[in-house]
This record gives structure tokens, C-alpha cells and sequence, in this order.
């Protein structure tokens, strides 16, 4: 019995002076055994590499039988392989889960805390992490019950609670656990007190890659110690402590405490303590070690002198300006250094704390530059499709749930795409089936069907019908409706065939025995296992091995949790939620097992794991101070203060987990063996830019390093220009080629040509072979204008005929961008119909409500401002009840379909109730009335209040425009009567003079003309008629602040908030008259005031009869040239700008115009800002056709 240790620095070769030491006692104990232990993650490469080492030097190829290297693990099959202990059943991750969760369920009256949280995502999973970290530091249930009956005890009440529910749960684990299976976490344990047994005189060991052990781990070296013939430890270590540790801060204070402990155990067994070998040949180069030396002496507030000149090549900085962009630098170097000869791709690391930042854009960009790779961290199975259908089919249908079938639970399903409708016999193609989905989707989502709609008998019926509001007929069911109804109910069908028989025999379900048998019958009958057989052959076919597997390995690990949940669970109550709940954590916590696919290939990690030390260069991306060091947060059911508590009542031999700013003390060390992987050069990268746009900066650890040895920080653009070389771009050939686009573009941008470099890439490109063709492709497009061709007269005909019968809606999409116009009223693009209450909808509600009331009102004769608070509530809550409830009309069904929508609905209810509120308020202080509400103009094949206008063009065409005019209010003088326009917006909305004369605001002047034009028609005596103006109505809720109501009382407040905005004719006896009692000072009901010395007031919207006439004349100019424009086949992107809104800024059609301003024709029409005069002036010159 012996104990030895090798220590030294990271950089020095640990590695052949242990093997040194292994060939020296094999030659003296010839015949003994000799095991080599290093972690598991770092087992198949230290075997490949310890027994190159062991072999002859010239040899091809070498063996050994006397030496084994293994993890602590495989030590423990090979001693325990044999014995009763090790053959017991083996219990997956995910059954230790179901097993906590039926403890959890049988001692439900016993837990305090615990009993709540079982439904609670991921509880399960923490507790059962808590148990395993428990087992690791070798504290037993019986430890933690002694704490809490100890009556000096310390610890807090809220940690108590949490103890006392742990350790039941705990203790009732270890006993059901050792009585059925075999407990791999508590292996170690087992296999120490098995060697008390095993003759270990002729057994040597060797125990390399470890800095810490947890307390398993150190009583089986201590077993080992005291009972094999030798044990040597290699520790990464820059002296011996055998009496006393470092003093802190120190590097190497993990690895001391370690040395401390085993030879402490050595010291108090009388183990024969061997000297100290010192590893002195270094593995890394010159300037490595000067990198070496600095790290050590600076983490430890040293002050040696430290050699800070070294070779830039030896440790580089990089600053990049995107995540995507770093790692391309980074695949670009890699495919350099490759190409030079020098290195191979299994010479280089890729390493960051945490990949997941990376995990999108890693396989493109390695795949684009042709570097073969391997990501030794485990992808989980909880994204498979299998995983996706099963969450799908627990979601759909709940006995307890009022709403089923519910739109995002059925797409899911059927997206899926593992259970396919039978056609003919056969499953159906899948192209046919998305296109069914799709149409499905369509009708679903407008419709919102949901339960018994998707499992009537009835056929669903699909017929397309155009907005009324566009006044066209609704067209008969033609062929291709029936066609698509035909394909949505072979969807339906399939589903209602399917679902409803599984989900009532699923449910009557008396046990999880009975539940896992239905579900796997219903997973085989619906073919989800004959289509998963199909994905893994076409894999297969493909050559593409990784995905075959994985299809394989989902199947598989579904069997297992299925047999694992009849095993632990099987004749327990069947509870769905928690059964699902339990297969799924299964699936959350079971990871894709993964194959290197060749020997030669770049490795990439994270740093918080161990490496092997044999990369000649290692790449540290994503070095910022987000990651080096890292922010550590303890997640654990014990947090930080309760590890505190706990460590001080354990013995020297458990151990917990260090808290959180234990750990953060060993970032230093980490960061310490990442920066050692590398051999030769070390190369830093990082960016100020995260994913989700957070700032950050350079790793502090990095920074020291770059000042201490004075690097520059090399900053090559994302997209190159001329003040960088072509060097750092040139990697394969489709790598180098996407670069080129970047620079071709930037450069047609500028008007500038290729400089020479780039020009000599260009041709090599271009005649080469295999990116040639897509190299003249793809720079073709450079000269992309992004500029919609003029229509040709066959087409505008067949668009819109001769006669164009446009709406005011219509005209001014036209003039806010004409390709919107082309696309949304020439091809009548529209957005999927969905089942909710829009914007849109929501005005039209109160548009219906008000008129409804209006005319109500006007039928019974009623005098509004006689009326009550409680008489409008009643009058508004009737009409109301009518408009939801009219079986005739579904345009507000959705209000009624859900309790969400009735509470929607009674504040709908109380909008319409203020605003008749104001309307009476208004009435006792104005003689104008409404006379008229929703009157129709224009619209073909409808009966005309009113007439619409109409204009000539040339080519013997014609315009029309029709609309509907909310409100038209009225009021009598002594000579005149005045007909004005009242509009009801649902969003505020001022008069916009730039805006009407520009042509993107043209309602108000439109309605004024038409009104102009029905004068003598809507008059009824003989008095002289004439406009009063046209004005919004703003429909909302107000809300009041006190100082409001203090101030105005509340009938004004609410006056105020409800003002009209418009224009009013500067007609001093329309002035006079509208609030008769207003002498001067601002109006509460109309946008003008009155001065003391007569006259109104500057802020007055007033506007002169002439101006008006003259605003009229050109909107009738704005129609007819937008109806030119629209005839000569006129679709330009050009979206016009005003202030700080634009044309595309809630366009729907964003994805097919990809306006884009970089592009020269691709501008946006500015608005002028100009006052209301200069507008006025401008009146007097030429008409601008606004584009």
C-alpha cells in the first residue's frame, strides 16, 4: 500500500510522467493489474491517448490487457458486475421521478411544504437532483432526521419546514429504491464496501484529470488507498500541502484541498506515503507558459516577474460585430490553418461557458466553411415531433375543461405530421396533407371551431365570400370550394374518427397500467409508429445517420418510460395531468446518446466541463463579462444560506455541493484549464452584442491579459471594407462567396467598383467549377431595384374593368403606397380571417349601436336631453342586447363566446353609455340635431340615401366613389339651415390640413362633397341650406383625474373629453348660433372660441367658404388622379412618410413588398409639415397627383 502523488502546473505533462511511473512498477509487478481512472466525459480519447503511449513507438497499433482506463463508474461494473447487488433492475432518470412523485402522493398528509408543489413544472425533477446531490456527499436520510431532532439544533424555521418534508420523501426513496433496483448514484458506496472483500494487493491505480472529488468519489480513493498495492494521483498543483493549505486568494486552493485530504487519510491509515513527483516537461509552448505564469501569479496577488513580450500569433484578440459573424471568424482561421498544412481539424477546441447562445447558427456556419465537428453536449429529446404529438394529445381534450379542441392544441397535432389520413388505403401524400392542414387552419381560425364542431357528423363547408363593405355579390359554391371542403373534411374526418373513441376509453381509465396500454394501442392504430419506421429509413436512405438514430432513440426511450411507468405506477389511480406530466419530464431529462461520426474533427464544449489537453489551439468565444467569469445562481431545493446551515452539522466525510460564491472563487481555476487546453495559440473572440440586443463588454479576465502582455484587440466587420484585407473572408468557397455579396453590395451602395483584391476573388470564383454558376447568380442580383413593373392595359382590364367603384378607404391606401393598393384591392391579398374582436370590428360596433339609437330615438320622438342617467343606461342596454343577440347578424358572435368576451362586452356597454351621456349633455347647450345616420352613397346595386360622386376619365372610363356617411346633423336659423358631418372614430384623430391635401386623409373633405352635392336633397324647406362642416367624434371611455371633475364639474368635464375636432365653416352666423349661450371664451361641444372684443379665437378650426370650396375641388382632383394613376397601371412602392409614421408601419404586406430604404428606388414620399395658410395657398397653385 502506497500513495504517491504527480503534481505541477496545467501546462507541464502530468500525463508522461504518470504513464513513466505505470511502465516502472509494470515491469517490477509483472502479472499485476494496472487502472487508469480520469473522468467520464474525457474516457474514450485518455484511453486512445494513454495507451499510444503505452505501446512501442514505432508501432501501428498497440494493446493492453494488464492496463484498463476507466471512469469511476466502469471501475464499479468491473468489480460489482458479477454480484447479486448489480444484476437488480436498473431505474431510469425519469422513473426515479414517477417513483418520487407516488411518495410525494402516499404522504400527502404528512408533507408540510411539499405536498402542493408536485404539480408544479419541474419540482419533481429539483427534488430529485436535491437527493442525487444528497447521495453524492454521502448524507443519509437518517443524518438530516438527526438534525432535526437534535434539540440544539439552529437551523430556521422555514428550513425545518423544507427538511422535514425532504427527509420523508428521501427516506421512503432509499428504501423502495433498495428493495426493486439498482441505484446508480449510490455505485460508489457500494463498490468501497465491496473492495473491503476484493483482494486488491496486486492492483495499481492511477487517478488523473480530478480536481475535486464529491464525498463517494473520495471515500472510494480512500478504499483504494488503503487496501491496493498503489495509488498515484496526478493533481494539478504547484507544490505539496501536506500540513497546512495555501493562503487565499490561490489558483490552485481546490486542488490543494484535495492533496490535504488524501494525505491526511494516507498519514492517519500509515499508508506509505511516496515522494512527491514533480512534472517538469512542459506540454505548451514558450508563451503559453509566460500566459501560465502571469494567470497563476495574478489570481494569487503575486508579484513575480513575468516575461510579458510574446509572439502576437501566440494569444489573439478578437472583437467581432455579431454572434454569427464571431463564429465565422472563428470557422474562417480554422479552414486557414487546415488548408496551410499545419494543424488538423482534431487539433482545435471551440469552447465558451455556455454554448446555448450558439446553438442556431453553429451548424450553418461550420457547415458553410466545411469544418467537420462534434458538440460533446447532449441535445435533449423533449423538441421531437413524437414528444410534440403526445403534449398535442393530452392537451386536446380534458373531461374537466369546459372548452375543448381548441385551435393551438389541434394544429400542433396535425403539424406533427405523424398521423396522416388513410386515402385509398394508403396514408396521404404529405404534400396534399399540408396543403390540407393549411386550408383547415384557414377555416378554424376564422370560425373558431372548437369541440362538438370537430366531431359532428356534418360536413364543414368552405366558401370564400368578399367584404360586403367592397359591394360586390357573394358568389355561388363553385368547383374548387367544393374541392377545398372536400380536402378540409378528410381532416376533420380523421380527427373525429380518432380522437373522441381514444380520449373516452382513455379516461375511464382505472390505473396507469391501463392508461399506458391505450396510449401505446392508439399510437400503433394511428399509424404514429408505421411513420416514425418512414423518417428513419428515409434518414437512413439519405445517409443521414445522426437523425436516424435519434428517430430510433425517441421510440425507445417512450417504450422504456411506458414499461417504467406500469413498473413503479401501474396499479396506482390514473391522474392524466400528472401521467403526462411524468412521461414528459421523462423526455425533458433523457438526452440523444451521440457518436463522433470521424476522428479527425473540431471539437467544441463548454469550459465548465473537463477537456482533454492535447488541442494545439483552442478558441474561446463569446469572452465577455457575461460568461468569464460566470454568474452563477444557485437553483437547488437547498439554496445558499441553507448549504451554510446544513455543512455545519455534517462529518468530515460529507460534503454538499459549495454555495454559489464558493464557487464563483473557483472561476479563476476553470478559465485557468481552458486556457491550458491549448498547446500553441490561444485565440479570445466576443462581441458587444448578445442575441436579445443586451450590451457587454470584454471578460475581465481577458482584459487583464491583454493589458498585462499588451495585445490589440483586432476588429474585423461583419461586412468588410476597405480598410481591411481580403485575408480574413477567405475560407471555402461558399463562405468566401457570401462575403463578396457583402462587399459587392456595400460597394454598388457607394457607387465604387471592386478593389483589386476582391476583383482577383471574383474571378476565381467565377470560373470555378463548382460555384461559378451561383456565383454569377447571386451577384446578379446586386443589381436588384425592388421596382414593381407598370401593369399592361390586358391586366388593368381584367383587374378592374372601365368603371373603378372605390370607396375613401381605397383612395387613400392609394396615396399612402399604390403596390398596397395593387395588392390588397387589384389581387385582394387579405390576412388570414381570425375568430376575434378587432380594431376594426370594434368600431363598427359602435357605429351599429350609435345609429341604432339615433333612429331610435328619432322614431319614438324622444328629446334626448329630457332623458335620465337611468334612461340611457336602459335605452343603451337594449340596443346593445340586440345587436349581440340578433340571430341574423354574426358579425359580433364572438362577443358571446367566451366570459372574457362578456366582460368585453359591458365595457363596450359603457363606451355607448358615455357617449349618449354626452350626446344629451351636448343637446341642452346646441340647436343641432342629428338628422340622418349611416347614409349610403355610391354603392352600386344598394338603395341611395344619397348621390355619389362621379367623375369622367379619358379613355371613356369612369370612377365612383361610394361610402357610408356616419352622421349628418343638422340645425335651423332664421334665414339658413346647416347640414354638417359628424364621423365616429374609435382612436383619436385630429384634422390633418397636410394630410387631406397630400390625399393620405381625404374622408372628412370627401364626405363634405358629396354632402355639397345632396344640399337640396337632404333639405327639407325652403330656406337657404349650406355646409357647417365636418368634424370626428372621438368613442371612447374617459377616465377623469379629480382636479378634472374639482375644476368643471363632471357633465363639462365630460363635455371636454368628448369635443368634436374638425372643420367648421367661418360663417359668423353659424358661429353665432351653434352654442347660443356662448358669449366668449372656448366652446365645450365645437373646435372654436370667442373673443371678448368679438371675432373667434386663433385656435378656432375655422375655415373660409372660398378655402373650402377650393379644398373641395382639389380632393375631387386627388380622386380622379388617383383613378388615372390606378388605370394606367400606376403600382410604384412609394409609402409615404410624415413625421415619425410611414406607409409601412402597419402594412400586413411588409413580407411581399421588402421595402427596403437602402435601395435607391426604394424611397419614402415625404409629407410637408406646412402650416394650415400655407396649405390654404398652396390651393390656389397646381394639384399635385400626391405620388
Amino acid at each position: 500500500m502506497t500513495l504517491q502523488f504527480v503534481l505541477g502546473k496545467d501546462g507541464l505533462d502530468h500525463q508522461a510522467k504518470m504513464i513513466e511511473i505505470l511502465k516502472s512498477q509494470k515491469v517490477k509487478n509483472a502479472g499485476d493489474q494496472f487502472f487508469y481512472l480520469v473522468p467520464n466525459h474525457i474516457k474514450f480519447e485518455s484511453e486512445v491517448d494513454i495507451l499510444k503511449q503505452l505501446g512501442e513507438v514505432d508501432a501501428d497499433t498497440t494493446a493492453q490487457s494488464a492496463v484498463q482506463v476507466l471512469s469511476f463508474t466502469r471501475l464499479a461494473w468491473f468489480f460489482l458486475r458479477n454480484t447479486p447487488e448489480y444484476q437488480k433492475q436498473r431505474i431510469s432518470q425519469a422513473g426515479i421521478n414517477m417513483l418520487i412523485y407516488q411518495i410525494i402522493v402516499d404522504n400527502q398528509d404528512k408533507l408540510v411544504l411539499f405536498s402542493h408543489e408536485i404539480h408544479n413544472p419541474g419540482f419533481i425533477d429539483q427534488l430529485s437532483r436535491q437527493i442525487r446531490e444528497m447521495q453524492a456527499g454521502n448524507v443519509s436520510p437518517e443524518n438530516l432526521l438527526e438534525m432535526l431532532e437534535n434539540d440544539n439544533s439552529t437551523i430556521t424555521n422555514d428550513l425545518r419546514d423544507k427538511l422535514h418534508d425532504f427527509a420523508i420523501i428521501y427516506q421512503q426513496y432509499v428504501e423502495r429504491i433498495a428493495n426493486q433496483y439498482f441505484d446508480s448514484h449510490t455505485v460508489l458506496n457500494l463498490l468501497s464496501d465491496k473492495l473491503l472483500d476484493i483482494d486488491l494487493s496486486h492492483y495499481h491505480f492511477y487517478i488523473s484529470g480530478f480536481s475535486k472529488l464529491t464525498a463517494q468519489e473520495c471515500g472510494l480513493v480512500q478504499a483504494l488507498i488503503n487496501q491496493s498495492a498503489s495509488v498515484t494521483v496526478s493533481l494539478t498543483l504547484d507544490r505539496p500541502y501536506p500540513n497546512e493549505l495555501p493562503k487565499q486568494p490561490n489558483l490552485f486552493l481546490q486542488s490543494a484541498k484535495l492533496f490535504h485530504q488524501l494525505y491526511g487519510f494516507a498519514a492517519d491509515n500509515k499508508i506509505p506515503y511516496l515522494k512527491t513527483v514533480m512534472a517538469d516537461q512542459p506540454r505548451i509552448s514558450d508563451d503559453m507558459q509566460k500566459l501560465e505564469d502571469y494567470w497563476i501569479d495574478s489570481s494569487s496577488l503575486g508579484n513575480r516577474p513575468v516575461d510579458p513580450h510574446i509572439a502576437k500569433e501566440s494569444i489573439q484578440i478578437y472583437q467581432a460585430d455579431s454572434l454569427y459573424s464571431e463564429l465565422d471568424q472563428v470557422a474562417t482561421m480554422i479552414h486557414q490553418m487546415v488548408a496551410s498544412g499545419k494543424y488538423r481539424y482534431a487539433d482545435f477546441l471551440i469552447m465558451t461557458r455556455h454554448l446555448d447562445a450558439y446553438q442556431n447558427i453553429l451548424d450553418p456556419v461550420l457547415t458553410t466553411q466545411g469544418i467537420p465537428y462534434f458538440k460533446d453536449i447532449q441535445k435533449s429529446m423533449a423538441d421531437h415531433p413524437l414528444v410534440e404529438l403526445l403534449g398535442a394529445l393530452f392537451d386536446i381534450y380534458d373531461p374537466k375543461r369546459r372548452r375543448n379542441y381548441r385551435y393551438d392544441d389541434i394544429m400542433r397535432f396535425l403539424k406533427s405530421e405523424l398521423v396522416l389520413p388513410v386515402v385509398d388505403g394508403r396514408a396521404m401524400p404529405i404534400d396534399a396533407y399540408r396543403r390540407a392542414v393549411s386550408l383547415t387552419d384557414n377555416l378554424v381560425l376564422k370560425n373558431d371551431f372548437a369541440d362538438k364542431r370537430w366531431t359532428q357528423q356534418e360536413d364543414w363547408q368552405y366558401v370564400w365570400l368578399p367584404d360586403n363593405d367592397e359591394g360586390e355579390s357573394s358568389p355561388k359554391i363553385s368547383a374548387s370550394d367544393r374541392e377545398i371542403s372536400r380536402q378540409i373534411n378528410l381532416i376533420r374526418h380523421m380527427v373525429r374518427d380518432l380522437l373522441p373513441q381514444f380520449y373516452q376509453k382513455f379516461y375511464q381509465a382505472k390505473t396507469n397500467r391501463d392508461a399506458a396500454a391505450l396510449l401505446y394501442r392508439f399510437l400503433i392504430d394511428a399509424g404514429v409508429v408505421d411513420r416514425l419506421q418512414d423518417w428513419r429509413d428515409a434518414a437512413t436512405d439519405a445517409g443521414d445517420m445522426t437523425r436516424s438514430n435519434q428517430i430510433e432513440q425517441v421510440w425507445r426511450t417512450f417504450c422504456s418510460l411506458l414499461d417504467e411507468c406500469v413498473q413503479i405506477l401501474g396499479d396506482k389511480p390514473f391522474v392524466a395531468e400528472d401521467f403526462w406530466a411524468l412521461i414528459y419530464a421523462g423526455f425533458e431529462g433523457a438526452d440523444y446518446s451521440q457518436i463522433p461520426s470521424t476522428l479527425d474533427q473540431v471539437s467544441v464544449s463548454e469550459s465548465g466541463m473537463v477537456q482533454m489537453n492535447d488541442y494545439k489551439v483552442t478558441f474561446m468565444i463569446g469572452a465577455n463579462d457575461d460568461n468569464m467569469p460566470d454568474r452563477l445562481v444557485n437553483e437547488n431545493l437547498f439554496g445558499d444560506d441553507d448549504i451554510n446551515q446544513l455543512q455545519s452539522y455534517l462529518s468530515d466525510d460529507q460534503y454538499l455541493n459549495d454555495p454559489a460564491e464558493v464557487q464563483m472563487a473557483f472561476e479563476p481555476y476553470l478559465n485557468y484549464l481552458a486556457f491550458m487546453t491549448a498547446s500553441q495559440k490561444l485565440i479570445f473572440t466576443y462581441t458587444n452584442k448578445l442575441n436579445d440586443e443586451s450590451s457587454v463588454k470584454l471578460s475581465p479576465y481577458v482584459s487583464r491579459i491583454q493589458r498585462f502582455f499588451n495585445l490589440p484587440i483586432i476588429n474585423n466587420p461583419a461586412i468588410p471594407d476597405g480598410q481591411h484585407t481580403v485575408q480574413p473572408y477567405v475560407g471555402t468557397k461558399l463562405g468566401t462567396l457570401h462575403h463578396l455579396i457583402q462587399v459587392a453590395q456595400k460597394n454598388f451602395k457607394d457607387n465604387q467598383g471592386l478593389g483589386p483584391d476582391w476583383a482577383a476573388v471574383f474571378q476565381l470564383l467565377k470560373s470555378d467549377p463548382d460555384v461559378g454558376e451561383i456565383t454569377n447568380k447571386l451577384l446578379a442580383s446586386i443589381h436588384y431595384t425592388n421596382v414593381p413593373p407598370k401593369l399592361e392595359t390586358p391586366l388593368i382590364t381584367g383587374l378592374y374593368g372601365d368603371e373603378l367603384n372605390i370607396s375613401i378607404s381605397q383612395l387613400e391606401t392609394f396615396y399612402k403606397n399604390p403596390y398596397e393598393y395593387f395588392l390588397k384591392y387589384g389581387l385582394r391579398l387579405q390576412e388570414r380571417p381570425k375568430f376575434e374582436l378587432s380594431t376594426a370590428s370594434t368600431g363598427t360596433f359602435y357605429h351599429d349601436a350609435m345609429d341604432q339609437i339615433t333612429k331610435q330615438v328619432h322614431a319614438q320622438n324622444i328629446d334626448l336631453a329630457s332623458l335620465s342617467d337611468g334612461d340611457v343606461k336602459q335605452l343603451v342596454a337594449q340596443t346593445v342586447d340586440q345587436i349581440v343577440h340578433d340571430p341574423q347578424n354574426f358579425d359580433y358572435v364572438v362577443l358571446t363566446s367566451s366570459n372574457r368576451m362578456h366582460y368585453i362586452t359591458t365595457q363596450l356597454e359603457k363606451t355607448i353609455q358615455q357617449m349618449v351621456q354626452t350626446l344629451r349633455n351636448q343637446q341642452t347647450l346646441t340647436p343641432m340635431r342629428p338628422q340622418n345616420t349611416e347614409l349610403i352613397f355610391g354603392q352600386p346595386n344598394q338603395k341611395q340615401a344619397l348621390s355619389g360622386l362621379s367623375f369622367d376619365l379619358p379613355d371613356n372610363r369612369t370612377v365612383k366613389v361610394r361610402g357610408r356617411i356616419d352622421r349628418i346633423d343638422s340645425m335651423s336659423t332664421k334665414d339658413k339651415r346647416y347640414f354638417g358631418i359628424i364621423d365616429y372614430k374609435s382612436s383619436d384623430r385630429k384634422f390633418d390640413f397636410n394630410a387631406a391635401y397630400d390625399g393620405i386623409s381625404m374622408q372628412l373633405l370627401t364626405y363634405l362633397d358629396v354632402l355639397k352635392h345632396n344640399l337640396a336633397r337632404l333639405n327639407p324647406d325652403d330656406k337657404d341650406a349650406a355646409i357647417a362642416g365636418a368634424l370626428y367624434l372621438h368613442i371612447f371611455n374617459a377616465t377623469f383625474k379629480p382636479g378634472e371633475l374639482e375644476k368643471a364639474g363632471f357633465e363639462n368635464a365630460l363635455l371636454a373629453k368628448h369635443k368634436y375636432n374638425g372643420i367648421l365653416v367661418n360663417d359668423e352666423n353659424l358661429v353665432d348660433n351653434l352654442q347660443p349661450d356662448l358669449a366668449s371664451g372656448t366652446s365645450l361641444i365645437y373646435p372654436y372660441g370667442k373673443k371678448k372684443a368679438g371675432g373667434t379665437t386663433a385656435t378656432s378650426s375655422l375655415i373660409r367658404q372660398n378655402d373650402l370650396e377650393a379644398f373641395l375641388e382639389h380632393t375631387e382632383a386627388l380622386i380622379k388622379a388617383a383613378a388615372t394613376n390606378i388605370f394606367a397601371g400606376n403600382i410604384k412602392l412609394r409609402p409615404y412618410q410624415q413625421g415619425q409614421m410611414t406607409g409601412m408601419q402597419f402594412s400586413p404586406y411588409k413580407s411581399i413588398m421588402n421595402f427596403d430604404p437602402i435601395l435607391p428606388d426604394n424611397q419614402y414620399r415625404r409629407i410637408s409639415d406646412d402650416s394650415m395658410a400655407d396649405v390654404l395657398r398652396k390651393l390656389g397653385g397646381k394639384t399635385s397627383d400626391g405620388i
